[in-house]
């Protein structure tokens, strides 16, 4: 189905979706947006329907072709949560190089899309060197799962740190109670090391990775030099706490 020709029975199904009238209710399960379209087609319908259609998974059917499914419909947990983590590392940064002004040498930014090889995704977030070419993958990607399943959460995360990209770092948060958990996965040189940790209760053991590993493919900054390996943490406590919040 061509992009232009889909346009109409797309938004019907999307507001169909957000009422609760396809199979499984609006927050249940997953919606397919797009039976059959190529990357191409899809990418111009985003171009042509900018923030109509976010938190989509373009999964590929055909060598030429895939499906669109949206796993839940973004939320205010996703984007809060997600900012507060990126804001929570960066303070990080600028506490490490005592310099505030250290928060400015990232870009920091929401649903981009991004070719990772055999699809394109949007993460919730991700960090960029500023110093770093235009079209540089993040260093950083954040994602947040709710009605997302666990397994499919983790398959994105393990495409972002492939062989396609240079991704450093990619982060996975289940928000969803009783199965609160966060995935943490970096690169280590031809390999990629994996931390997963429950923190629905108790006093979880915070979760971290090298500040250097943010800096991939740029000049260190002068005020960081010589903390190249310190830890950047994250405060499950503090996460569980920031996701409590809400509903």
């Amino acid at each position: 189905m061509g992009a232009g020709r889909a346009s109409k029975a797309v938004n019907e199904r999307l507001a169909a979706a957000v009422g609760g009238k396809v199979e499984g209710g609006a927050g249940s399960g997953p919606k397919v947006v797009f039976e059959s379209i190529s990357r191409e087609d899809f990418r111009r319908w985003l171009d042509d329907h900018e923030d109509e259609l976010r938190h989509w998974e373009y999964e590929p059917v055909t060598a030429g072709s895939g499906r669109v499914i949206v796993y839940s419909f973004t939320s205010k947990v996703h984007e809060r949560t997600t900012g507060k983590i990126m804001l929570a590392i960066l303070k990080h940064v600028a506490d490490a190089g005592n310099a505030t002004a250290l928060m400015e040498t990232f870009a920091m930014e929401y649903a981009t899309t991004i070719d990772v090889g055999d699809r394109d995704q949007e993460p919730n977030g991700s960090l960029t060197p500023d110093a770093a070419d235009i079209d540089a993958f993040p260093n950083l990607i954040v994602e947040i799962a709710d009605s997302q399943s666990w397994n499919n959460l983790v398959a994105k995360l393990e495409r972002w740190m492939g062989p396609n990209t240079t991704v450093q770092v990619a982060i996975g948060v289940k928000v969803n109670r009783p199965n609160r958990r966060i995935i943490l996965l970096q690169r280590d040189g031809q390999g990629v090391v994996r931390t997963e940790v429950d923190f629905a209760v108790g006093d979880p053991v915070p979760t971290s990775f090298p500040l250097r590993a943010l800096y991939y493919g740029v000049a260190l900054p002068d005020a960081l030099v010589g903390h190249e390996d310190d830890p950047i943490w994250i405060d499950l406590a503090w996460l569980r706490g920031t996701i409590d919040r809400f509903p």
